[in-house]
């Protein structure tokens, strides 16, 4: 169950994510275990996958409206390039060291969305007009209901990998 969060303000949601999200691909590094490793780049990947959805369906098309749109497609263009790598990852076609050096680059990249949204857009953001606390209910709104839909995923995928099925036959 996800904490509760301590601030209903956007930018203050987004931070916390951030946090946590850095935290997880430290904790990533210090791993050996290889089923540990695969777990976490699991929930890495979701992380990053709620959060950078709360941030595209809701916090960026309001800062289009108010600051120059350059910002916001530079964190869209890096959502992009992350979730390519998160895709890449989540195929699992990978050996250890290769997904351990896809996950490096995805933490490094990762980071500097966080620098470059926190030094640059969040302070454009924090002076203006945008309702921070509205966007930041709607975001922890869409948020629970993410995590819902991976936990009930997670639950599906898990019950279907028990089942005992009869191997079909390619012809």
């Amino acid at each position: 169950m996800p904490r509760q969060q301590s601030s209903s303000n956007a930018l203050d949601i987004l931070k916390k994510d951030h946090r946590e999200i850095i935290a997880k691909f430290r904790l990533y590094e210090k791993l050996d275990n290889n089923d540990k490793k695969q777990e976490l780049v699991a929930d890495i990947c979701n992380s990053l996958t709620i959060h950078c959805t709360c941030e595209e369906e809701l916090l960026y098309p309001y800062a289009q409206r108010i600051i120059d749109k350059s910002q916001v497609y530079v964190g869209e263009i890096e959502h992009g390039y992350m979730r390519e790598l998160m895709d890449t990852i989540s195929e699992g076609n990978s050996d250890d060291k290769e997904r351990d050096a896809l996950v490096k680059v995805l933490g490094e990249y990762t980071h500097a969305h966080i620098k470059q949204e926190e030094n640059e857009l969040f302070p454009l953001l924090k002076n203006s007009v945008v309702d921070l606390k509205k966007v930041g209910i709607a975001m922890l709104e869409l948020k629970l209901k993410m995590v819902d839909r991976f936990r009930k995923f997670s639950a599906f995928e898990d019950a279907f990998d028990n089942l005992d099925l009869p191997t079909a036959k390619m012809n």
